[in-house]
Parts: C-alpha cells; structure tokens; sequence
C-alpha cells in the first residue's frame, strides 16, 4: 500500500492503469496463501465480493452461487478482515439496543481502490463512486470509533449498520 501512495502522489493523473494494481494481487493471495486457503477459492470470493458492492448479504446468500459451504466463505472473508483489507459490518438492532448477529452484514473495503478488483480478475466492472464513498466513510468510522482495532476489521464490535423498514439506511 505505501507504494500505492507514493506512486500516486509522484503523479495523480497518471494512476489509473489497472497495471499499477499487481501490488494488490500480491498482498490479497499472500494473505490467502499463508493460511493455506485455495487460490481459486480465493478468486470465486473475490468475485462475489465485487459483485456485490455495498449491498447488505447474510453469508448464506453470499456463498450460495459460489462452490463453497458458508463455513468456508466465512474462512475467506475472516482472513480479508485479520489482514486489514475487508470490514465485515454487522447490523444494529434498535429495538434491543445490541447488534443482530443473524441479519445481513456488509461488507466494505479498506481502501477503495479495492473497488477495482472486479475487472483486474475479469469478474465484474469496477465499483462505482458511491460504493467508494461508503467505504472511506466506513474505514474512517472504524478508525475513530473501534477500540480494538488491531485485532482486524473482520467483526468490528462499535461500528454497525442499520437499515429502517421503509429502506433507508445508514
């Protein structure tokens, strides 16, 4: 990542090569690779990853179209969050005051330049600028107000989601 950073500081306009993305596929398929997780695996979840963007998804619906039990797909969004990359946000129940473990998660990159993970694996387009914001807002949430930060991003315990019955969400 800080040679991301530096890349793009050393010239803004120029960024926009899907090449410049190679440092991501190393960092994401090291992480998979050193908790002896499947390459492929990891790309099917990747994929599904972009494809849902922003959308809040129960991980059974998440792993359903992959070829994978939700146990696994939870293994492989688990090792994205140890490792800083994926935020797996839990939804608020305001009747109860407490998080509700069983309703849809979202889930929100780290760094929104991850949103352009689904065409450097020719899987779906790159993510939109709404689905970008959400997720700088989401790590900025995480940054501020998660206690227990270095324990990794995959089961944030202050940061949630909450959507009201007519839809509306924040």
């Amino acid at each position: 990542f800080p040679f991301r950073v530096s890349r793009w500081a050393e010239s803004p306009g120029a960024f926009n090569s899907l090449d410049d993305f190679s440092i991501f596929d190393d960092v994401l398929f090291y992480e998979f690779n050193r908790r002896k997780l499947d390459r492929n695996t990891g790309l099917e979840v990747l994929a599904r990853i972009s494809e849902i963007g922003t959308s809040a998804i129960s991980y059974q619906a998440f792993s359903k179209p992959l070829s994978m039990s939700k146990e696994t797909a939870m293994r492989y969004l688990g090792a994205l969050g140890d490792a800083f990359l994926l935020a797996t946000i839990s939804s608020y129940d305001t009747g109860r005051g407490r998080v509700s473990l069983k309703k849809d998660k979202k889930l929100a990159w780290i760094d929104p330049g991850l949103g352009d993970l689904g065409p450097w694996i020719k899987a779906s387009p790159a993510s939109g600028l709404p689905d970008r914001v959400e997720w700088a807002v989401g790590r900025d949430l995480l940054a501020k107000y998660e206690s227990r930060l270095f324990e990794g991003v995959y089961a944030p315990r202050s940061v949630f989601h909450w959507k009201s019955n007519p839809g509306n969400e924040i």
